[in-house]
């Protein structure tokens, strides 16, 4: 179910819409109405592993932070503020989990690495 290897870039303090679709293991549109949704932003070390707690962490119990724009259809939408990026600079690792609102389980549904690049106007 999980979406692996995703790249993305930004520059360091902007603003950033992050989109999804969740898809289920052979590719259709996946439901997520009775689930939760939760991001993570982590270092990665010189070796490429995911090393530390989350530097930014976001939730759809925030529409501010994540807004599920069609549960049916499996859309949803993270949004990273400039605050979330202004003091990081190389590659991160970030995930995007499904948390099972009957029974807390969680699995994670796309993964990748984000990019923040220096921003050189605002510096």
């Amino acid at each position: 179910m999980a979406e692996t290897g995703l790249t993305d870039a930004m520059y360091a303090g902007n603003k950033r819409t992050l989109a999804f679709a969740v898809k289920d293991t052979a590719g259709a549109v996946f439901d997520i109405t009775a689930y939760g949704v939760q991001f993570a932003l982590s270092e990665i070390d010189s070796d490429g592993i995911v090393s530390g707690a989350a530097l930014v962490s976001k939730s759809d119990d925030d529409v501010a932070e994540i807004a599920v724009t069609d549960a049916a259809n499996g859309l949803l939408q993270v949004y990273l503020v400039g605050a979330d990026t202004a003091a990081l600079l190389g590659d991160y690792h970030f995930e995007l989990e499904l948390v099972d609102d009957a029974d807390s389980e969680t699995v994670v549904v796309a993964e990748g690495t984000l990019e923040i690049r220096r921003n050189v106007v605002n510096a």
